[in-house]
């Protein structure tokens, strides 16, 4: 009888131990999905009126549409409906670019949310576009969707609007080797348009007037923001810094103390 119970206690704390590190690695694998998804902004969203009143009636009860060269989340609708065991949105922003180009289209059918698929589509601008589409009827209802969604974004464009390394200004350092941090834009910024409607766009810089070092390569030193007819709201980039500004010694912070409070600005600048 002893051993019989001790066997069963082995048992009961070999099944916990599996059941959290189940656990664990769904944790994981949500995080890197969220990793991913990332990649994409949404806070330009929702979709304009403007652009919404033309926007197709589809029949798939879910969607995402996601821009691949400017890297923004076009629209959506109930994004977080799980299909295959992945939300739409992950579906979408997660997909094997290479093999989905190849295919075109990638099937799923799930219990719960019936018919899916994620697939790929470059307009007539050659605009790149990755869909996921779930809960339609039928794999029939989902090419039907497909169709009049790619005709939809046949209106699109990318514009690239700033290049790589293009100097928007400098910030004061204080208390570093260099006195100086340049703002340059860390790679070419693309910007979705539309051939149907008015393309003007305002853009704004904001950025941080003086930095206190040590600074790191990939620290946020600033954010460029984007008004267009597209969005509601601003499709916003960051500004990172490109290079490590080490922290002076004694003598030179010293006298960048001084310099602020008299002048207001570092020693060497």
């Amino acid at each position: 009888m002893i051993v019989r119970n001790s066997c069963h206690s082995s048992n009961t704390k070999y099944k916990i131990i599996i059941f959290l590190i189940g656990i664990l690695c769904a944790i994981f694998l949500d995080n890197v999905s969220s990793q991913e998804s990332r990649e994409f902004s949404t806070s330009q969203l929702p979709l304009s009126n403007v652009l919404l009143k033309f926007f197709p009636n589809l029949k798939s009860k879910s969607f995402v549409v996601a821009s691949l060269e400017s890297r923004l989340i076009l629209h959506e609708k109930n994004p977080l409906t799980i299909v295959s065991g992945r939300y739409t949105f992950d579906l979408c922003t997660g997909a094997n670019i290479q093999r989905l180009q190849e295919r075109k289209i990638q099937f799923y059918y799930d219990q719960n949310t019936g018919d899916s698929c994620v697939f790929y589509y470059r307009n007539k601008n050659s605009c790149v576009f990755i869909c996921a589409l779930s809960g339609a009827s039928s794999q029939e209802a989902l090419l039907a969707d497909m169709k009049l969604l790619s005709k939809w974004l046949d209106q699109f464009f990318i514009y690239k609007i700033l290049q790589q390394q293009e100097l928007v200004s400098q910030i004061p350092v204080f208390y570093g080797m260099d006195s100086r941090l340049e703002i340059r834009i860390p790679e070419n910024h693309k910007i979705l348009l539309s051939e149907r409607h008015n393309n003007n766009v305002t853009r704004i810089f904001r950025y941080r007037t003086a930095l206190a070092a040590p600074v790191q390569a990939g620290d946020i030193v600033g954010w460029v923001f984007y008004k267009s007819v597209i969005f509601q709201n601003p499709t916003i980039k960051e500004i990172r810094s490109d290079r490590n500004i080490e922290k002076a010694n004694w003598l030179c912070v010293l006298l960048d103390s001084a310099m602020y409070l008299i002048f207001g600005r570092p020693f060497k600048v």
